[in-house]
């Protein structure tokens, strides 16, 4: 988890059990906790667990049945005055040193909404401050932020070529990005090519078992962007690059590695012109003189 979690992009936290009971070196931020549950939403069972707000299911060795329950108050309309109907699945979780806290998404039209909040559990008004709070930052988010197209996958295509297999590959980002933003970030970005998976497409393509048309087959790569917003937030995201395109290297690269020499080798045939031309000129002076 501590190797993926850094993966992630997350930078202060650090695991040492699978539970999430107290130890000192046990500990995370309301910023990594929400960037690991974004990752986890891309997991079809996992949005759908987290979105169900109660299941009966039977025990193993028996026919006696179970209900579970999920604590999460904003999802769950028997609590009309927390109740928030934007909000589509999270997790609550509680230690006495943590005291409470709660991870969930929301949609509203199209925009989709994370947050995570730490230390809640305190009582205002007879209502746990970790609902309140997240109610709170919801309705900020829906009603100032603006879903923008953030990355054109057109803008990041890139040239790669492999000498070992005179080939040229076109690779570009896999998916254009889209973010909820309230100005627009200053981008920079790094890519990072598996050429041992160049090699592969290389060799599968020469063999019968050609799977160019599978999306995995054609990931190549990962491409990492930083954006920088005005209000010095930083954020960090990675996404695949894919192999849209191969050509013959010679068609390209060879071409203008031997440009220069052509170049070389017509100016010298130009300067032989003119100094054959010259050399013309005075021997027709000669000529008329005598």
């Amino acid at each position: 988890m501590n190797e993926k979690v850094k993966q992630l992009g997350c930078t202060n936290t650090n695991f040492t059990n699978p539970h999430g009971y107290h130890d000192e070196n046990h500990y995370s931020t309301a910023y990594d906790m929400a960037t690991i549950f974004r990752y986890c939403l891309k997991n079809d069972i996992f949005r759908e667990i987290i979105n169900t707000n109660q299941i009966t299911i039977k025990a193993a060795n028996s026919d006696n049945t179970l209900n579970l329950k999920n604590g999460n108050r904003l999802q769950d309309e028997n609590y009309p005055k927390i109740y928030y109907k934007y909000v589509k699945g999270g997790k609550t979780g509680y230690t006495i040193e943590a005291r409470g806290t709660l991870i969930c998404y929301g949609q509203k039209n199209d925009k989709t909404v994370i947050v995570a909040t730490f230390d809640g559990s305190q009582n205002i008004n007879g209502y746990q401050a970790r609902y309140l709070d997240s109610t709170k930052l919801f309705d900020y988010s829906f009603e100032n932020y603006k879903r923008e197209l953030i990355l054109n996958s057109n803008d990041y295509t890139f040239k790669i070529y492999d000498n070992k297999n005179n080939k040229c590959y076109t690779a570009k980002l896999d998916k254009d990005i889209y973010g909820l933003v309230n100005d627009v970030p200053t981008i920079q970005y790094n890519i990072d090519i598996d050429y041992n998976k160049i090699d592969n497409i290389c060799n599968e393509k020469k063999s019968e078992n050609n799977n160019e048309n599978n999306d995995e087959y054609n990931i190549i790569g990962k491409i990492k962007f930083k954006y920088e917003f005005e209000d010095n937030n930083i954020n960090n995201n990675e996404y695949n690059l894919v192999l849209i395109n191969s050509e013959n290297y010679y068609t390209t690269e060879n071409i203008s590695k031997i440009l220069p020499f052509i170049i070389i080798f017509l100016f010298v045939i130009l300067i032989t012109l003119v100094i054959y031309y010259i050399k013309k000129i005075k021997n027709n002076n000669t000529l008329d003189k005598i």
